[in-house]
């Protein structure tokens, strides 16, 4: 009793109290991506800027760690790519072939700045700063919020789904999301094959369809853990679904964030009460 008393104490006097259950699904988190651009030319000797409209993009993700002040969340590497584009890779900032080549010189001063936003699942809106992407290798991204928010980190799974077996996946596809409500899908882990058209090892998920601004999204098995992360679909068949494997997804967590993939502190905590 007196146990239960002293973890009782600790946790109303030093951490977080979460809103959340222990539904998974509510830690997705849906991230935008604004970004300004500056275009800069000489007139009669002197320089004209001027700013162009912001443009918006959306993609998933979901809680994978947390510290006293912070919450981090894994999206999509080809989201956050942009974030350091120049004009050179205009398809990197404003989405493939969205500038006519008679365009592209208008864009060769221009400057590009980049600011992140995480939405938790009742629409809460936290100011983010990248940590780490990688688009090559994998298609992975992490993000830190401006403070913590109020839902636990998933954790990642021990091992890969078997094949045949169900898995699940908040997503916000086309940016469709509302405030305490998210839409949800589920498919089936088809196994693990090398994407002929990206070049890298995938897992392959069937009857989910990945839509423009599900990238990123948290794919979940059964116990509610990462087995991959959302980053294409075949547009022959929407149904098709490519997913960053989970050994690459350990691996890049591993590599760009020092509190790693597991909560240290929720461990302890339910040690506690076994």
């Amino acid at each position: 009793m007196n146990k239960l008393l002293i973890a009782v104490t600790f946790l109303l006097n030093g951490c977080t109290i979460h809103v959340a259950d222990n539904n998974p699904y509510k830690s997705f988190v849906k991230l935008s991506r604004v970004v300004h651009t500056m275009v800069c030319k000489q007139y009669q000797g002197h320089p004209e800027c001027v700013e162009l409209a912001p443009v918006e993009f959306n993609a998933s993700g979901s809680i994978i760690a947390e510290n006293e002040d912070h919450s981090f969340v894994l999206t999509a590497g080809h989201f956050c790519q942009a974030v350091e584009a120049d004009p050179t890779k205009l398809d990197a900032v404003f989405g493939s072939n969205m500038i006519p080549l008679e365009a592209r010189e208008f864009f060769s001063d221009a400057t590009f700045t980049s600011n992140f936003y995480s939405n938790d699942y009742r629409g809460v809106k936290y100011y983010s700063r990248l940590i780490a992407y990688e688009v090559e290798q994998t298609d992975l991204c992490i993000v830190v919020t401006d403070r913590q928010m109020d839902f636990r980190p998933l954790q990642l799974a021990d091992e890969d789904p078997e094949f045949g077996e169900r898995v699940y996946m908040a997503s916000a596809p086309m940016g469709i999301h509302y405030d305490g409500a998210t839409v949800l899908l589920s498919g089936f882990y088809s196994g693990m094959f090398w994407h002929p058209y990206f070049g890298k090892p995938s897992a392959a998920i069937t009857d989910m369809p990945i839509l423009p601004g599900s990238s990123g999204a948290a794919i979940l098995n059964e116990d509610g853990e990462i087995v991959s992360a959302a980053y294409a679909t075949n547009m022959r068949f929407p149904q098709e679904a490519a997913g960053v494997p989970l050994f690459q997804i350990r691996k890049f967590i591993n590599e760009h964030l020092e509190l790693g993939e597991r909560n240290y502190f929720r461990e302890w905590f339910n040690k506690l009460f076994d």
